[in-house]
């Protein structure tokens, strides 16, 4: 009885899995950007701690069922924080490389997480009332992971939902939640 029981999991995998899409795909998400950050500007240490709209693009090529590479570019936005007696602005940009594995759970519904590396640019000033303002550009790499999932409504068209998180280490952590549309060539 369990052999026929895992026989026919096995099946069901093997199903799952022959029917997922191979090949190139690109996509655009939006959703909701986290972002903790301190930085020091000519001696006066910035904190952002707020969230803001997230714009994302990414392109992909699947070359297994289970395994894919993909290209992120997203822009952050902007989120504000407090020097002090000043008022902070942050705004950032990343781009990304990660290795994607794909769970299938059905024909048309995978699970999937990414792990690469990103390279951000954080854009942070700060204006003091009755003063000039001081800005300053910080660029990273750091490690980049997420996990999501997508439903596959046509052939060709699916729907993504992600977490992701950028690892920025002690100066900068970013977070985003998206939902988005995906076509597979």
């Amino acid at each position: 009885m369990k052999r026929v029981g895992c026989a026919l999991l096995l099946l069901g995998v093997a199903g799952a899995v022959s029917a997922q899409t191979v090949g190139a795909y690109l996509g655009a998400a939006h959703g909701r950007f986290s972002l903790r950050a301190t930085e020091e500007i000519n001696g006066v240490r910035v904190t952002a701690d707020d969230s803001a709209p997230v714009w994302k693009a990414y392109v992909g090529l699947r070359f297994l069922p289970y395994m894919a590479v993909q290209l992120d570019h997203a822009d952050l936005g902007t989120v504000t924080g407090n020097a002090s007696v000043a008022t902070a602005r942050a705004e950032a940009r990343a781009t990304s490389l990660s290795l994607v594995l794909y769970v299938p759970l059905a024909n048309r519904l995978d699970l999937f997480a990414r792990a690469g590396g990103a390279y951000s640019e954080l854009e942070t000033g700060i204006t003091v009332p009755g003063m000039r303002s001081l800005s300053d550009r910080h660029t990273a790499t750091a490690p980049t992971y997420a996990a999501g999932f997508d439903v596959r409504v046509t052939p060709h068209v699916s729907l993504r939902a992600e977490w992701e998180r950028i690892d920025g280490g002690d100066d900068i952590d970013a977070e985003q939640w998206n939902a988005g549309v995906m076509y597979s060539f």
